[in-house]
């Protein structure tokens, strides 16, 4: 009679070795559909237990929780507000489903529909959100869900299943910045707060950002040699940087208090605000200047300078060139404007030949 060997493998497939009785093998394969998909069923059983063996908190409930670990971490106030007008506008999307709605029961249908809403409702002035704010908020409400897929609350953020048209694009900003002579004019203008004008000069000459600024102690700088280098994690996008002082930014860090553990002790956001426009209308440039501003200025200038643009997003800390590219337009229009400029006193020049 015919003996038959199986040998089987951890593959899609199953060898079947039988003895024929005239002598020889006979050779068969088998492929194991069945078994794949048994283990594709068995697969989805174990995630569908581990994310129904506990209780699924309500979209509302971690919606606060989120906003509270943010706080404690490495969010600031900005994202904290944010939170809250997204919080707002989903409330007034969802109306009495928000506080019932549990967080696996947010579907990429829901959130569809919160971007068609986002792109319809009108804010208590009677005006359409803008494209930024529609961009911001949905950027705050799929962190919130990216956070509830690290934390195992949910198994996989649904608007990932969403097409790249469906998504809020974020718009092109004409962005405020400061060219090198208003910041030499703003270093020899006195301000009624000598910290937030260290702060903010510091920012022109870093690049950091306000969160990265208040946190500085003495820990984050290093001496090698004749220079400095500031190491920091930065809060926003918890990126690790490092930069070498330029001599300006080592000239600040010099006018401070060795036995002071943080660097630059600021008042409130608000303040700083205010502070810095007084600052900025009392050195006579007519721009609406913020703390961030100066962020913007230290990446145009170093454009200017001739920096390339990759060296300048990784000391911005972006995580996406594209974030930079933004820069190299507002420098390219800056460089056409001189152009024009110089163009015309030529042609000046020229008419007045003619004549």
């Amino acid at each position: 009679m015919d003996k038959t060997w199986t040998i089987t493998a951890n593959e899609p497939v199953t060898l079947r070795v039988r003895k024929l009785q005239k002598g020889g093998y006979s050779l068969c394969i088998d492929f194991n559909e069945i078994n794949q998909l048994q283990e594709l069923i068995h697969d989805r059983v174990d995630v569908v237990e581990k994310y129904e063996n506990y209780k699924v908190p309500l979209l509302a409930d971690y919606l606060e929780q989120h906003k509270s670990e943010s706080l404690l971490t490495h969010r600031g106030n900005s994202y904290i507000l944010l939170c809250q007008n997204m919080k707002n506008k989903l409330k007034e999307f969802l109306g009495k489903r928000f506080d019932m709605l549990h967080m696996n029961e947010v579907t990429t249908k829901l959130c569809r529909d919160f971007v068609r809403y986002l792109r319809t409702t009108k804010t208590s002035n009677g005006k359409m959100l803008s494209a930024v704010s529609i961009h911001h908020y949905f950027s705050v409400f799929k962190g919130l869900l990216n956070a509830a897929v690290k934390d195992e609350v949910i198994p996989f953020n649904p608007i990932d299943r969403m097409k790249r048209g469906e998504l809020p694009e974020r718009p092109t900003t004409v962005r405020c910045f400061l060219d090198a002579a208003e910041v030499a004019r703003l270093a020899a203008t006195p301000c009624r707060n000598d910290e937030v004008r260290r702060a903010f000069l510091f920012s022109c000459l870093t690049g950091l950002r306000i969160s990265d600024i208040r946190q500085l102690t003495w820990g984050n700088f290093r001496k090698l040699g004749d220079y400095w280098y500031c190491h920091v994690v930065m809060q926003k996008t918890q990126e690790p940087i490092v930069c070498k002082l330029s001599t300006a930014a080592q000239t600040l860090l010099e006018m401070v208090d060795r036995s002071r553990e943080v660097i630059f002790k600021l008042p409130s956001t608000s303040t700083i605000e205010r502070t810095v426009q007084k600052w900025t209308e009392k050195a006579g440039i007519a721009k609406h200047v913020t703390f961030h501003t100066a962020r913007h200025s230290y990446a145009t200038i170093a454009l200017m300078a001739g920096a390339d643009l990759y060296t300048i997003s990784t000391l911005l800390g972006h995580k996406n060139i594209r974030s930079t590219q933004i820069y190299a337009a507002v420098v390219d229009a800056k460089r056409d404007a001189a152009n024009d400029g110089v163009s015309k006193l030529f042609q000046k020049h020229l008419n007045s030949l003619k004549k």
